[in-house]
C-alpha cells in the first residue's frame, strides 16, 4: 500500500508540473499574440 501511495503521489506531481507547463505555454502564446496584433496595428 505505501508503494502505491509513493507511485500516485509522483503521478500528481508529474501531473501538476505538466498543466503548469501548458498554462505557461499558453500563456506565452497570448502574450505573442497581442504584442503581434500591436505592431500590426502600429
Amino acid at each position: 500500500m505505501r508503494r502505491e501511495s509513493v507511485r500516485m503521489n509522483e503521478n500528481e506531481v508529474s501531473g501538476s508540473i505538466g498543466i503548469g507547463a501548458m498554462i505557461v505555454f499558453i500563456a506565452l502564446i497570448l502574450v505573442a499574440a497581442v504584442a503581434s496584433a500591436v505592431i500590426i496595428q502600429t
